[in-house]
C-alpha cells in the first residue's frame, strides 16, 4: 500500500506519528505536507536503497504486488497469479486499467496503458549487470533461473502478451511474492526510462496515485494528483483523496518538529531523541499537551535496530589480535545476555521501542512467533557464566 494513498500508514519497532488536521490552500486544494530529514538521491526505483528514497518514490509507482494493512500480499498491477505445481513458474495476469502518468514523450502527451512488457523491462533492468541499475539485484539473485554461467538468465521474466507475464525460478521460494512488493520492483515505462537514461531519477514517470511536478533539491519536492489512478476505495471512490503532496527537506529534527508545531507540516514522524522528550514522558506515555493539540498514532514499526559483530577473521581489526574475544562465541553470548534492552529503550528512547527478545524479525510482521523463537534477554547471571566459559 502506498503511504499517502489512504492518507497515511506507518511502519514499526515502535513509531510515533503526529498529524494536524487537513489544511486548505489557495483554490481549495488539499495538499499534504511532510518533512524528509534524509537526502533523496533519486526518484528511480532502481535506487530505492534507503528510507528517504523509498518514502519519496512510493507515491509515484506501483509494484506487481503490494502489502495490505495486515502485511499480507495483495494484488496491485498484477490482479491475480498462478503458481506451478513445482513452485518454479509464476504466471501473473496484469490489470488493463493502469496507465502511466501523462508525459510529452508519450504519443499526444497522454500516458499509455501499463503492460506486462513494461513489467518485464522493469524487472530485467535491475538484473542487468552491465548497467548501473543493479542496486536491487540481490532480491532476485538466489531465486531466479540461472544460465549455464551461473548468472541470472535473460528469460527469468518473460511477457507472453500485454496482460500476461511468466517468471521462472531456479528453485521454489517461500517468499517470492513478498519480494515482488518491494520498491525495487516498481514498474516504469521503457521509452521514458531509456530517453532520460541516468536522469530518469529526476524525471520519473509511473502509475502511482501521484505524479511528479517539481523538485528543488534540498528544498522541496512536489507531486500532484494522478486523475487517472486506477485504484478505488470500498465504495468506489477513486484514490487519492489529496490533490498534492509537498515534501520539505529540513535536516535538523528540532527545526523540523518546530515547523510541524507551527502548522507548516501536516505530519511529524521518525522523531529522534532530541525531540522525543517534547512528546513523550519517560515511561513512553504521550504528554497531554500533545494529545490535546494533535492527532497521535503510536504503533509497530517494521524495523529492527541491531549491533553487529565483524566476523571476518581477516578483517583489519583482527590482524594484530587473532585471539580477539569477539571471535569467541561464548563471549558474544555473554555480551548479548549483558545488554538491558528495556532500560536502553526507557532511558534513551522514552519508552519508544520493543525489546528484541524473539529474534530479529520486527514484531509488526504477521509471521512472528514469540513462542517458538526465543532470543536473548537481559540475564546478568548467564552473562557471567558465558564470560567465564569464554
Amino acid at each position: 500500500m502506498n503511504l499517502l494513498t489512504r492518507l497515511i500508514i506507518s511502519f514499526g519497532i515502535a513509531q510515533l506519528f503526529l498529524s494536524c488536521s487537513d489544511k486548505s490552500v489557495a483554490s481549495n486544494k488539499k495538499i499534504f505536507r511532510y518533512n524528509e530529514e534524509g537526502v533523496v538521491s533519486s526518484l528511480d526505483p532502481a535506487f530505492a536503497t534507503n528510507l528517504s528514497n523509498t518514502w519519496s518514490i512510493g507515491q509515484l509507482y506501483n509494484a506487481p504486488l503490494e502489502f495490505d494493512e495486515k502485511m499480507e500480499v495483495s494484488p496491485s498491477l498484477a490482479k491475480s497469479w498462478e503458481i506451478s505445481s513445482d513452485g518454479r513458474t509464476y504466471t501473473f495476469f496484469i490489470r488493463d486499467d493502469a496507465y502511466f502518468h501523462d508525459h510529452p514523450k508519450f504519443k499526444d502527451g497522454k500516458g499509455r496503458k501499463c503492460t506486462a512488457y513494461d513489467m518485464e523491462y522493469s524487472l530485467r533492468r535491475i538484473c542487468d549487470t552491465t548497467s548501473i541499475y543493479t542496486k536491487g539485484i540481490w532480491i532476485f539473485k538466489d531465486k531466479m533461473l540461472l544460465n549455464s554461467k551461473g548468472q541470472l538468465s535473460d528469460t527469468c521474466f518473460k511477457a507472453q502478451n500485454d496482460t500476461v507475464i511468466k517468471m521462472y525460478l531456479e528453485k521454489p521460494s517461500p517468499y517470492f511474492l513478498q519480494v515482488l512488493c518491494m520498491p525495487f520492483c516498481y514498474v516504469i515505462p521503457k521509452e521514458i526510462a531509456e530517453f532520460y537514461g541516468q536522469d530518469f531519477g529526476r524525471n520519473p514517470v509511473g502509475t502511482g496515485p501521484f505524479q511528479f511536478q517539481a523538485w528543488d533539491e534540498g528544498n522541496k519536492l512536489v507531486y500532484t494528483k494522478n486523475e487517472k489512478y486506477w485504484k478505488k476505495d470500498s465504495v468506489g471512490v477513486a484514490y487519492p483523496y489529496l490533490d498534492a503532496v509537498e515534501i520539505s527537506f529540513i535536516s535538523d529534527p528540532v527545526q523540523g518538529f518546530k515547523a510541524f508545531k507551527l502548522g507548516y507540516l501536516d505530519m511529524a514522524t521518525r522523531m529522534n531523541e532530541s525531540v522525543l522528550g517534547d512528546v513523550l514522558y519517560p515511561d513512553g506515555s504521550i504528554k497531554e499537551s500533545i494529545q490535546n493539540e494533535f492527532g497521535v498514532f503510536k504503533g509497530s514499526y517494521m524495523l529492527t535496530e541491531i549491533l553487529g559483530f565483524q566476523m571476518d577473521k581477516n578483517a583489519v581489526v583482527y590482524r594484530n589480535n587473532p585471539n580477539d574475544p569477539i571471535l569467541n562465541k561464548d563471549f558474544r553470548k555473554a555480551l548479548n545476555f549483558a545488554v538491558d534492552r528495556k532500560r536502553i529503550i526507557t532511558l534513551l528512547r522514552n519508552g519508544l521501542g520493543v525489546e528484541g527478545n524473539h529474534g530479529i524479525v520486527p514484531s509488526a510482521m504477521p509471521y512472528v512467533n514469540v513462542k517458538k523463537v526465543q532470543g536473548y534477554t537481559f540475564d546478568p547471571k548467564k552473562a557471567q557464566e558465558y564470560l567465564k566459559k569464554s
